[in-house]
């Protein structure tokens, strides 16, 4: 997992060679003010949502991915992210090809960190993730998520 300001993007550009093209959608998502939605960026290889939502108590569920990097920016507010290891944790949902994800729970070693704006987190299969989590209140969100197929 990598979690940076939007300033600090290039650095990471040498990650994966699509990351580069993530990282200017989000900035036409700014922008351009784009509606909430999904947009193909580079057919199923690359693509986006735009969403908007309130945030929300914390389930204990994280999710994870098996094909797809995810970039998550928050354009607007902020939440906090809990975060942990494939290793750590028990597959509650099994893996769905169809939508690309499997649903754990964790009793072992988990972080919280809190995402706001300007800053950017970066999720690779092993890293599982639980995002919109309310910080002291629930709060408005909107957020930027890319998927980059591995």
């Amino acid at each position: 997992m990598i979690l940076d300001n939007i300033k600090n993007k290039e650095q990471y550009y040498a990650v994966n060679a699509d990351i580069k093209a993530g990282f200017d959608f989000i900035q036409k998502a700014v922008a351009e003010n784009l509606l909430p939605g999904t947009y193909e960026i580079d057919s199923k290889r690359i693509y986006a949502s735009v969403q908007e939502y309130n945030t929300k108590e914390n389930a204990g569920v994280l999710e994870g991915h098996r094909k797809y990097i995810d970039i998550q920016f928050v354009i607007t507010g902020e939440e906090n992210v809990e975060y942990a290891n494939t290793s750590s944790c028990k597959t509650i949902v099994p893996y769905d090809k169809e939508i690309d994800a499997e649903f754990f729970t964790c009793k072992g070693s988990k972080s919280t960190f809190e995402l706001n704006e300007d800053f950017f987190a970066i999720f690779f299969p092993e890293d599982l993730h639980n995002p919109g989590l309310k910080t002291d209140s629930s709060s408005y969100v909107k957020k930027v998520v890319v998927k980059i197929h591995i």
